[in-house]
């Protein structure tokens, strides 16, 4: 059974955002395009901080319910920016006071689960509404907020991209973009509710033509990416280092020219 009201709970379980804590939404979504997600973006000038609330419109279903904290620059959120996003769960490692299994929605109602999210968020106020870290990255911020508090906060939660793999995402842009194609679909630079997929994904576009770059199932070997021009397939390469960047570079120019 599809749950039409989700959004409405989401602005009625979160109105303290807007009340009290000077944000205001800048948009909503129901659903958000075929996800089957609502959505509901609040933004605090004030503070320079993003928050996206999402969840699942069949309430039968698990892991209903998604909050991403996004640090705002010069005011756009920047999704594929590391240093500057993360979820809710974050917080839940600060004291360990709660297992994240326990957000995953299973065994709890959808409303139960949002008022779950919103006294976590509560918990953590001053995080969300001083303007003493405006400034600063939000993994920055997250620091000096636990300092301030008596929190363990871990340098390792921030996730670690490989040198390699930035260069080679610089390279193949310019690539690209010399041989007159457009970056048209890059999964690392979406919200978390507008990913289908963990796995890595880049399309880039000239006319009718497309390529499209796919990583491999975690299952199978992440490390492997394929390449189709159009629909058809044309090479898997590794990405492991800086000689199997270059190869994978030099194999996609002999493609696309």
């Amino acid at each position: 059974m599809i749950d039409t009201t989700v959004r409405d709970r989401i602005l009625d379980n979160f109105d303290f955002l807007c009340k009290d804590w000077g944000f205001a939404i800048i948009d909503s979504f129901s659903p958000y395009c075929d996800s089957k997600k609502d959505v509901v973006i609040y933004q605090n000038k004030e503070t320079n901080l993003q928050i996206d609330i999402s969840a699942n419109r069949d309430t039968n279903k698990g892991n209903r319910l998604n909050i991403e904290i996004v640090k705002l620059l010069y005011g756009i959120a920047d999704y594929s920016d590391i240093d500057n996003c993360f979820s809710h769960y974050t917080f839940l490692k600060l004291d360990n006071s709660e297992q994240s299994t326990d957000y995953f929605g299973w065994n709890i109602s959808q409303v139960d689960l949002f008022n779950k999210g919103a006294n976590l968020l509560v918990k953590h106020k001053d995080f969300f509404t001083l303007i003493d870290w405006k400034n600063l990255d939000l993994y920055e911020q997250l620091r000096e907020y636990a300092n301030k508090n008596g929190y363990d906060y871990n340098a390792n939660w921030k996730p670690f991209v490989f040198p390699y793999y930035k260069a080679f995402r610089f390279a193949l842009n310019d690539l690209m973009t010399k041989n007159g194609y457009v970056l048209s679909y890059d999964s690392k630079a979406l919200p978390s509710y507008a990913n289908i997929s963990i796995n890595d994904k880049i399309e880039y576009t000239k006319l009718k033509q497309i390529l499209i770059i796919k990583q491999h199932d975690f299952r199978d070997d992440s490390d492997d990416y394929s390449v189709y021009l159009g629909k058809k397939y044309k090479l898997t390469f590794k990405l492991i280092g800086d000689k199997s960047a270059n190869k994978a570079l030099n194999e996609i120019e002999k493609i696309i020219k």
